[in-house]
């Protein structure tokens, strides 16, 4: 018999029949998928195939997320009993602060990541899942990373590394130890949430690219509107942020400051800070001007010379008083009339004797106070103009917000205390608001708040 007689059984050669087997179902699965593998995608059906793919990649990233803070809470939670890193009471309390944070923050992801399972791959819903959870998302996410941050300078401090400001930098020599090798996986950990909020716009800006290529212009609309939504959050907690910085950025300059009057404190609720310039000067006065904007009002300090010697000069930090407090210029105090203007020096100041070199030919412009009128001029015409409008930006709010009441009481402990308060948190009934320059009766008994 030739092999092909043989083969089927013996048909061609009049021999009996044998019956072909059929193919099990995996069998017949990989043979589909293999002609399916030989058959070239189209880039349409390609772009289409990696939309549901980063749509699962999103879905199991937020579940890692979840893990990840869960993770980072036991880590925390040991490290604030470990007595090797010598935390104080206050340290563990903002360790447990953060804790309770974190714990929000597996909240809102898991309610994320409940909703991106039940819309099981749906990119249409994706727009209502993170509007939902929007206010949300900013208020923890913005809470958490400013504790993070003083949590990381803690611990920096701690383990012997190098802390600027706020800010921890780096570790040196000395914290190559057993709290070095601790804190990386603790710094790795408090990192987490801001690089899940960076990575949202990341997917939907590669699936929305997908959509169009796959010529899915309603998912791509669809996509890009919540791409829209995704970027608002993250601005929007970088902002608060950015005001929780400035904030503590009043606080770092009232360190700085010496020969404040008692009855005043540049530390008040809601103040922030905007801008500063240290080379303006003052007509009828020596020295340079240092001037810090914030959002209510003008601090004017005289900058000091360091008397140390220039060995130590390196070693002067802002925590030194170097700046000797000249005035408070509240902005609510100012009329419309009053308000800033760029002022060039006129054609008699420069013909004047003493002019060249000096501030009578110099750009400036003048502020009120309780005092007078001071004029402050800087080489630089540039900045004038950009203090001006700084100026009236920050005077157009404070119309839209009016006049708010200020601290101006004697410095005691309770008093300190409640400088660090809300006057939405206080019994109103026991204060009675003075005006500027009011005096408070000595027969009353209640406490004085006053308006600058």
């Amino acid at each position: 018999r030739s092999m092909m007689d043989e083969a089927h059984g013996g048909m061609q050669s009049g021999g009996p029949q044998k019956a072909v087997p059929e193919r099990t179902p995996p069998e017949m699965a990989e043979v589909q998928n293999a002609s399916a593998a030989e058959t070239p995608k189209t880039p349409q059906s390609a772009a289409a195939e990696r939309i549901g793919k980063r749509y699962k990649e999103m879905l199991e990233s937020e579940c890692q997320m979840c893990e990840d803070m869960q993770q980072l809470i036991a880590t925390l939670t040991l490290l604030s009993q470990d007595k090797a890193w010598k935390l104080r009471p206050e340290h563990v309390q903002l360790i447990q602060r953060t804790c309770s944070t974190v714990h929000d923050l597996v909240r809102v992801h898991s309610a994320i990541r409940e909703k991106m399972a039940m819309f099981a791959g749906c990119t249409n819903a994706l727009t209502e899942v993170f509007t939902g959870s929007q206010e949300e998302m900013v208020t923890v996410h913005g809470e958490f990373q400013t504790l993070s941050t003083c949590v990381m300078v803690v611990l920096q401090k701690k383990a012997g590394g190098q802390v600027i400001g706020d800010r921890a930098v780096g570790t040196t020599l000395k914290a190559e130890g057993s709290l070095a090798a601790a804190l990386a996986p603790v710094q790795d950990l408090l990192v987490r949430p801001s690089q899940r909020v960076m990575k949202y716009s990341l997917f939907l800006d590669e699936m929305a690219a997908d959509a169009r290529r796959s010529e899915q212009f309603d998912v791509e609309k669809t996509l890009r509107e919540t791409l829209k939504v995704v970027r608002g959050i993250t601005m929007d907690i970088n902002e608060r942020i950015r005001g929780i910085q400035r904030r503590e950025r009043v606080q770092m300059i009232a360190t700085r400051v010496r020969a404040v009057p008692s009855d005043m404190s540049i530390v008040k609720v809601g103040r922030e800070f905007i801008m500063d310039d240290h080379k303006f000067r003052e007509k009828g006065r020596a020295g340079y001007r240092s001037l810090y904007l914030f959002n209510d009002s003008v601090l004017v300090c005289k900058t000091e010379e360091s008397k140390k010697s220039n060995m130590l000069r390196n070693w002067w930090t802002q925590a030194d008083q170097d700046l000797k407090f000249k005035r408070l210029i509240p902005l609510s105090s100012l009329k419309p009339s009053e308000y800033p203007v760029v002022c060039n020096p006129d054609s008699a100041s420069l013909d004047s004797p003493d002019s060249p070199g000096g501030v009578q030919a110099l750009s400036y412009f003048e502020l009120r106070d309780g005092v007078g009128t001071c004029a402050f001029h800087h080489s630089d015409r540039d900045k004038v103009v950009e203090w001006v409008a700084a100026l009236l930006e920050a005077l157009k709010k404070c119309e839209q917000t009016g006049p708010q009441p200020a601290y101006r009481l004697p410095n005691s402990q309770e008093d300190m205390a409640l400088l660090s308060q809300d006057l939405s948190g206080l019994d109103l009934s026991d204060y009675v608001l003075l005006e500027h320059g009011e005096a408070q009766d000595s027969s009353t008994p209640t406490k004085s708040l006053h308006y600058f």
